[in-house]
């Protein structure tokens, strides 16, 4: 599954400042049965699994010039901004 479709075009499947969130917004692991959202990061390991997103993450970070949660948790970010990257680099 890519990331394009987890998100599904939704903002509430998104988040910052953890890998995952469940429906009370506490924090959960990205494969947890209970997670409802996720960051770029989180989202990119359950799509992928580790190791191939540890390959990816390479694309990721050079394309946005720094760790990918740092990018995420950016205070400015918004949904919009990650739906344009997942959608630019296909992922």
């Amino acid at each position: 599954m890519k990331i394009q479709k987890l998100f599904s075009n939704d903002p509430t499947k998104w988040t910052r400042g953890a890998n995952a969130r469940n429906i009370h917004a506490a924090k959960v692991s990205f494969n947890s049965k209970s997670a409802v959202c996720w960051c770029l990061f989180g989202a990119g390991v359950k799509c992928y699994g580790l190791a191939r997103w540890d390959d990816i993450c390479d694309k990721v970070a050079a394309k946005v010039g720094c760790t990918i949660p740092e990018w995420n948790d950016a205070p400015e970010r918004t949904f919009e901004d990650v739906k344009a990257l997942v959608e630019e680099l296909d992922i």
